[in-house]
């Protein structure tokens, strides 16, 4: 596995900043570690670049509309970036219902009547407050049921150079080669075309496995692309 370590020495050799052997100064390396954080923070809330969705459980109480999610919520997880669909939930006898993940809270707030009651909730509407996010569901639940929640998994960051990070096949590679773009400030150095085109090619290779279409022209900077999503006013 790479550390960032790793990650920045290759990403600096490839922007030609160092040459095979040679090392960072420690503030090249404080600077590139920041960047390579930064970098992978964003990924993280990119749709076309998370390689992994997962699913958690927990119990929803009876007469619950909401519960709030993040470190030390209802729901104590990491805050999550965003809620996929698939989501849903299963009750006593085993028997599953899948939600209708709302995208805004135009849609929730219309619903006229949210008290309204039964076994499992329609439409979730996900509150994206930080650090502590809510989770709204119609119709509320009458009894206690389980939430089978499917939420993005963000890429790690690093809180030294030797930390190793994970990957899969191809995500190294993509990374070194944007990170060095991203470097350019650090060394005040031209970024090499053929740099700038890997970078470029991998990120739309990774894209195309994770089976999300990726935006023509979007280039190094990354564009925000959501998913196709369901509609409550259109019912699908």
């Amino acid at each position: 596995m790479p550390t960032a370590n790793d990650l920045i020495y290759q990403a600096a050799l490839k922007l030609g900043a160092i040459g095979t052997g040679e090392a960072l100064t420690a503030s090249e390396s404080a600077d590139s570690l920041s960047i390579l954080n930064s970098m992978l923070e964003y990924m993280g809330v990119n749709p076309q670049l998370i390689y992994h969705v997962v699913q958690n459980t927990h119990s929803w109480p009876a007469a619950t509309q909401s519960q709030t999610i993040g470190v030390g919520g209802d729901i104590d997880m990491s805050w999550p970036v965003t809620i996929e669909d698939g989501t849903y939930y299963r009750d006593v006898h085993n028997i599953d219902s899948q939600v209708v993940v709302l995208q805004d809270r135009a849609s929730f707030d219309g619903i006229a009547s949210k008290t309204d009651q039964t076994t499992f909730p329609l439409y979730m509407f996900y509150d994206r407050a930080y650090p502590l996010g809510t989770i709204n569901v119609y119709p509320i639940p009458s009894t206690p049921i389980t939430l089978f929640l499917n939420t993005w998994q963000p890429l790690q960051s690093f809180t030294i150079g030797t930390e190793a990070l994970a990957l899969p096949p191809g995500y190294q590679w993509m990374i070194e080669h944007n990170l060095a773009v991203h470097l350019q400030p650090v060394f005040s150095m031209p970024v090499p075309a053929p740099v700038m085109a890997e970078a470029n090619s991998s990120r739309r290779t990774i894209a195309q496995n994770n089976d999300i279409p990726i935006m023509p022209g979007t280039e190094v900077a990354y564009v925000l692309n959501g998913r196709g999503r369901s509609d409550i006013e259109a019912g699908v």
